[in-house]
């Protein structure tokens, strides 16, 4: 039985026109807010209506163009109810209302209210900024950046006048050292506010180079300070290791470990073997700590087997 070949015999959408792009015939493209049809297959031809390659299917207008564009004033705003006007004017009169007249007197409130259909006046627009001028003014009670109240010498940092929420600063070395009760010797920023929002009072010190934190709380039940804490930091704990170290038998050996950063006093410091030896020997060795430094320390190993042995030493040191 012979068959036809109808061809392409219904529209298809081409979308937004791409002069990369092939279409065939009966393809709906659209170009500049316009539809055309093709009439054959067609590739990089700008749709026009040349009713040779395209025919146009509905006109469209230039979005900047509003005064061309005719629309009904279903409500009469500028004209009668139902009137053709151009969208240039019903923008017109909607940007006038928006500016003018948008905002009523009535919905102009001078006290504050939670509402969505209320715009406060400016007599209460003044209120607010003057009480936001006057927190912003007075922020003794408030975490700050920079500044605060200044510590005088010989001051008691166990007193009242620290327990009050705020910011206060000793600015140098030599005003921080005639300080009583005071647990830095440097230069420093002291936070006080409450840990459970209304009482226990916290006093937390920053040294200027941050090499020293310190927390303490005064008890309101106890009337005392309690909880002193030194917040560790990376100068106040150091630690290490070294590689094997030589041991005779039945001897005892020393050896000269350096920190690598010098601490500002004497630390405490703790040794102890690291290795992945499975000899017993090693349990008849002990490392002793000795002749602690700033800078360095020594550690004694004491080898009690009859075998030489290279243990490793891992040390940490706390100031």
């Amino acid at each position: 039985m012979e068959t036809t070949d109808l061809d392409k015999w219904m529209i298809t959408n081409g979308g937004e026109y791409n002069p990369d792009t092939t279409y065939e015939q009966l393809t709906m493209i659209l170009y500049q807010n316009s539809t055309y049809i093709t009439l054959r297959t067609v590739t990089g031809i700008i749709p026009n209506n040349d009713k040779i390659n395209y025919i146009l299917m509905a006109q469209g207008f230039s979005a900047n163009a509003l005064a061309d564009v005719v629309a009904k004033d279903t409500y009469g705003a500028i004209g009668n109810v139902g009137e053709s006007v151009s969208a240039q004017s019903l923008i017109d009169y909607l940007t006038n209302e928006v500016v003018n007249n948008l905002i009523k007197k009535t919905s102009i409130s001078t006290v504050q209210v939670n509402s969505n259909d209320m715009v406060p006046s400016s007599s209460l627009s003044y209120s607010m900024q003057r009480a936001i001028d006057n927190i912003n003014s007075n922020l003794e009670n408030c975490y700050s950046l920079s500044g605060g109240i200044l510590i005088p010498d010989n001051a008691d940092l166990y007193s009242d006048a620290y327990k009050v929420p705020g910011n206060y600063y000793c600015p140098s070395n030599v005003n921080a050292v005639t300080l009583k009760n005071c647990p830095l010797s440097n230069a420093f920023i002291l936070k006080v506010d409450y840990t459970n929002g209304t009482q226990y009072i916290r006093q937390s010190f920053v040294q200027y180079n941050i090499e020293r934190n310190y927390q303490r709380i005064w008890n309101p039940t106890s009337n005392v300070w309690e909880h002193d804490l030194s917040l560790l930091t990376n100068l106040e704990v150091q630690r290490g290791s070294t590689s094997g170290i030589s041991c005779a038998a039945n001897a005892i050996t020393e050896s000269t470990i350096t920190f690598p950063k010098a601490f500002k006093s004497a630390p405490k410091v703790v040794v102890g073997f690291y290795s992945d030896t499975k000899l017993a020997a090693y349990g008849m060795m002990t490392p002793m700590v000795c002749n602690v430094t700033t800078t360095n320390f020594k550690v004694r190993i004491a080898n009690a087997s009859d075998t030489a042995l290279t243990p490793a030493i891992y040390w940490i040191a706390r100031e």
